[in-house]
């Protein structure tokens, strides 16, 4: 079986080294994001990425936070995908969004943009690895080579919102103490657009890194 992983913010192939399980090769969010495109100019980028993979029900795609966003955006526009992969999402928002909850997350992506600004890419991702959602999980990123216009590009285009859609046959994963993702989980569920989820238990966002 071929996996293949889409990170999230910060994310990129330096990632695979501390996952739980073993992983192919990661979509290079990274590089893809130097041209400064738009969210959906990512897509187009990921949908080209995976026609060059090897797809079918024996190949696994995991994508993770803004990673497993951006997929289910690919999913909305080609739904197809989720009958060539087995399609797992770990600690990413499934489109069931408050009216508070999108205000909040806009100005939460303002203040980190002013103090990655101020601090910079490196003492910004110490100030960033100390943000509750992580207490306890590993610094994954600490490696990253993220510059601040990337980082800047993905706290922008980060405010993007993206509509719920049927994931019943894929599987969901979370942190039993990611209250935030756990409440998504059970929206999902109550709507009938998902089945298959899995607690991981004494984690927050980071759930299946080490």
């Amino acid at each position: 079986m071929k996996t293949y992983f889409i990170p999230g913010f910060l994310g990129g192939s330096h990632n695979l080294k501390h996952l739980t399980f073993f992983c192919n090769e990661a979509f290079d969010l990274k590089n893809k994001i130097d041209s400064r495109p738009r969210w959906q100019e990512l897509v187009i980028s990921l949908n080209d990425w995976l026609n060059q993979r090897k797809s079918g029900k024996s190949s696994k795609l995991i994508a993770y936070s803004m990673g497993g966003r951006l997929l289910r955006s690919l999913i909305q526009q080609k739904p197809e995908i989720l009958s060539q992969y087995e399609v797992v999402l770990v600690s990413t928002h499934l489109g069931y969004y408050e009216a508070e909850e999108i205000s909040y997350k806009k100005n939460f992506n303002e203040i980190w943009i002013e103090k990655f600004t101020n601090m910079g890419p490196d003492e910004g991702l110490k100030a960033w690895n100390q943000l509750e959602l992580f207490t306890g999980e590993p610094s994954i990123n600490t490696d990253s080579n993220w510059s601040l216009d990337n980082i800047i590009w993905a706290l922008e285009e980060g405010s993007h919102v993206e509509s719920p859609i049927d994931l019943r046959s894929t599987k969901f994963i979370y942190g039993s103490q990611d209250l935030k993702y756990k409440k998504q989980c059970e929206r999902a569920i109550n709507k009938d657009m998902l089945r298959n989820f899995k607690e991981i238990p004494n984690r927050r966002h980071r759930c299946i890194f080490v």
